[in-house]
């Protein structure tokens, strides 16, 4: 090939502007490229390959078929081990005693010293044991009197934030009495009156705000 100076076009110009992508994707590139690469040889064409290369070469571009574990079936998929059959069966024989607690902590153990600790903070013997008072008012809330009264707040309140006036939204049961401090208005329904969860933040007792305060004082 001549050596020297080549002028460059406008179209070289414009060709080089492009990504590498983009300039097969260019109307007539492929064709000139094709042409200008006509009667070139091969570079790896005249050196001598041994049979066993050839196989090497030929096994890579045609990809060699995976068998399945168990049962050395041809999988279709080259990311799976096993077929579907066999998988399904493996799953099931699957040991799951190394699971311990949540699915967070898939095959982790505790150690003696956190066991230990854990032991010696519970309960009572936590620091900011309160007596029992969340177990008790989780029980409370669950049972039938307390979704009966909920419901009958809503049904009186027609589903409709009495503050703001909005809708078809989540809603709240307040107790306008506390549900801690007043437990004879528990279940009272014109102690309850129906909030979105907006208002309901900006409510007196919510969430155990003001726990100081005194009873029979708001």
């Amino acid at each position: 090939m001549s050596s020297g100076v080549y002028l460059r076009t406008e179209y070289h110009n414009e060709i080089n502007s492009l990504g590498s992508y983009k300039k097969w994707q260019k109307p007539g590139y492929r064709e000139r490229m094709v042409e200008a690469h006509k009667g070139q040889v091969a570079w790896n064409k005249e050196i001598p390959c041994s049979d066993e290369t050839k196989n090497k070469i030929s096994k890579s571009k045609t990809g060699i078929p995976k068998i399945c574990l168990d049962c050395s079936k041809v999988l279709s998929s080259k990311k799976s081990k096993r077929c579907r059959k066999c998988d399904s069966i493996s799953q099931k024989n699957r040991d799951f005693s190394y699971v311990i607690g949540n699915k967070y902590r898939l095959g982790l153990t505790t150690s003696e010293k956190q066991k230990r600790i854990m032991r010696e903070r519970c309960g009572k013997k936590h620091p900011r044991w309160k007596g029992g008072v969340g177990i008790l008012q989780n029980r409370l809330r669950k049972r039938i009197e307390y979704k009966q009264w909920r419901r009958s707040v809503f049904i009186r309140d027609e589903f409709t934030c009495r503050d703001c006036g909005m809708t078809h939204i989540y809603i709240y049961a307040h107790h306008i009495k506390s549900f801690a401090h007043y437990p004879e208005f528990r279940y009272e329904i014109d102690n309850g009156k129906t909030l979105c969860e907006k208002c309901h933040s900006k409510t007196h007792n919510y969430k155990g705000r003001n726990k100081n305060v005194q009873m029979g004082k708001r």
